[in-house]
């Protein structure tokens, strides 16, 4: 909506912030792949003389994940939605071409049971003032490059401490893997959380290690599984029902880190719906 300025020769509307960022939005839609450098796209915006208002609006995007910048002269940005078009399509041509293992545990059947035993048991077992946990795994790979960088739930949370001064805010990442990919490759995944996150996991489900089996022992990659992920602070959890929480044995504690603000606040922007974001705001107030 724009603002009515009451002028001697009449009204002038002046664009508000929010009719620029569209502006911005559409002007860089109807490039070639959603993409411009940033130079092509102020002149074609016609504000060449109005470095300012373009990067205001620029900044507005970035904030709120709608474009990722790239490399060039000047700069380079492209619209999200884009490049995870780009990003699916890529992808479904891949799985065409992998061989799967005979009769494979789909991994997106283990998001929502996994989700729930995390909010219902996990986070309250972590005794946050507030959280929200929600399923990732989709949103797609905006925030970060790659489908390695999509963890497949995250937690968003808030705690304060009696006798500290600030609250403290959380992003904790899990990288769920099915019982046919017991490997070092979940590890290597949940780190790549670690630019945007301040924990992450990697969950394997294990239904077949029974209570008197050691995993270094059952597993061929378990030693070097748990080698990996102490190296980088990655925390380990074994679950041999995904849906029990009896059954989640957290053999390795994540560490926490301090990620880019800059990742992670593009990973909350581009990672969780619109309500999501209110209520994070309000957390902050």
């Amino acid at each position: 909506m724009t603002e009515d300025t009451d002028l001697s020769e009449g009204y002038v509307s002046i664009p508000t912030d929010e009719d620029d960022l569209s502006i911005f939005l559409n002007g860089l839609d109807s490039m070639p792949l959603g993409k411009a450098g940033n130079k092509s796209l102020r002149e074609k915006l016609g504000w060449n003389e109005d470095h300012n208002r373009y990067w205001r609006a620029h900044g507005r995007a970035l904030d709120q994940g709608k474009i990722e910048v790239g490399r060039g002269r000047g700069g380079s940005v492209q619209l999200v939605k884009i490049i995870e078009e780009l990003d699916n399509g890529s992808e479904a041509t891949n799985v065409l071409h992998q061989s799967a293992p005979l009769n494979p545990q789909r991994e997106a059947n283990l998001y929502e049971p996994a989700r729930k035993v995390i909010d219902n048991s996990w986070a309250k077992a972590e005794n946050y003032d507030e959280y929200v946990v929600s399923i990732t795994a989709t949103r797609g790979r905006a925030y970060t490059g790659g489908k390695w960088t999509r963890p497949d739930i995250s937690i968003l949370a808030i705690k304060a401490y009696p006798y500290l001064p600030h609250r403290y805010f959380e992003i904790v990442t899990f990288e769920v893997k099915p019982k046919d990919q017991t490997t070092v490759e979940g590890v290597f995944e949940a780190l790549s959380h670690q630019q945007f996150a301040t924990r992450s996991y990697a969950i394997f489900h294990v239904p077949d290690l029974n209570q008197n089996e050691v995993f270094l022992d059952k597993f061929p990659d378990g030693q070097r599984i748990l080698a990996t992920a102490r190296k980088h602070g990655i925390g380990v959890i074994l679950a041999t029902d995904i849906e029990d929480w009896e059954t989640w044995d957290e053999i390795l504690s994540a560490e926490k880190t301090i990620p880019d603000p800059e990742q992670a606040n593009r990973f909350i922007a581009t990672g969780f719906g619109s309500d999501i974001h209110d209520k994070i705001i309000k957390w902050h107030k």
